[in-house]
């Protein structure tokens, strides 16, 4: 740990390859996913839309990043494409997605070896961990563990939560790193990330008579609707809002960890009425519940 500072992995540490194994998580039951899931298309229109998800394929790689931007995250970046091609390889279409894929989990974890990114799971080197752990499971089972680094810079700041201001979202906050620690369950510093996810989210949790949520303050609202909301407000939605957290701590007691924890956050979450949603997203109503846009997440200095 001595190379991670404020909690980044110095350049890259762990996302690299290492030959020898490691704890790899249980193997996808394709027989039960297939029982999920049900196609939204069929026939001439279904065939339509696979055609145009190859012509999309087959032109990214092409397309030329915009200067500045985000090009190795998960939600902007090249840890995202990555995924994206890692599922076209499962489906067999396009031809040698699996190599494309490869070659932009490269791409992503080279740029968090050599450019400061912050924890989010959008935004920073969280998500390109949280990429490369499924596309290592998804193409290669057998590849040895590289995130044990971002394991332990994850709990280093977790463990600290009087010395930055924690958001508690899925995109940048701390739902974000327990969606992260989730998938690398069940190994020890996954668990003890959990814990420490399950702590700070009851830290941020406040009470009425609505029930239990997590508000947003005004320093964290996007701009664009601040003036709406000059109090801060509650959020509904799974980006920022109590949505996510309510995922990710259900997600949190199927996998038996934490359970009781977890659990008392889920019995007290706001279940609003018809009525209760549209008096919660009136911008008249600056300190009520609605959807906002989150600054981001900052480390420890």
């Amino acid at each position: 740990m001595s190379d991670v500072v404020h909690g980044h992995p110095a350049r890259g540490a762990g996302l690299y390859r290492e030959p020898n194994g490691g704890c790899s998580m249980p193997k996808l039951d394709d027989a039960s996913a297939e029982s999920c899931w049900r196609p939204i298309l069929s026939g001439r229109m279904a065939d339509q839309a696979l055609q145009a998800v190859d012509s999309i394929a087959e032109s990214i790689p092409s397309i030329t990043p915009l200067p500045g931007g985000p090009k190795h995250s998960l939600s902007r970046g090249q840890a995202g494409l990555a995924l994206l091609y890692t599922w076209l390889a499962r489906t067999g279409r396009p031809l040698q997605a699996d190599v494309v894929a490869w070659q932009y989990l490269d791409q992503a974890i080279e740029g968090v070896s050599t450019q400061a990114m912050n924890p989010s799971l959008y935004g920073g080197f969280t998500g390109v961990a949280w990429a490369a752990e499924l596309v290592d499971h998804l193409l290669d089972p057998d590849a040895g563990d590289r995130n044990e680094e971002v394991d332990n810079a994850l709990l280093r700041l977790l463990s600290q939560p009087n010395r930055w201001p924690v958001p508690h979202d899925l995109v940048e906050g701390v739902t974000g790193l327990g969606v992260y620690a989730l998938q690398r369950y069940p190994r020890p510093v996954a668990i003890e990330c959990l814990r420490r996810v399950v702590e700070r989210l009851h830290e941020r949790a406040q009470h009425d008579e609505h029930g239990l949520y997590w508000w947003t303050p005004p320093a964290e609202i996007h701009e664009e609707w601040r003036k709406q909301y000059p109090t801060g407000r509650a959020d509904l939605g799974v980006a920022h809002g109590v949505a996510g957290a309510i995922a990710l701590l259900g997600g949190i007691c199927g996998a038996g960890t934490e359970q009781a924890a977890a659990r008392s956050l889920l019995e007290g979450r706001v279940r609003p009425s018809p009525s209760g949603l549209r008096r919660a997203f009136s911008p008249t109503k600056p300190a009520a519940l609605g959807a906002t846009g989150i600054r981001g997440l900052r480390p420890p200095s």
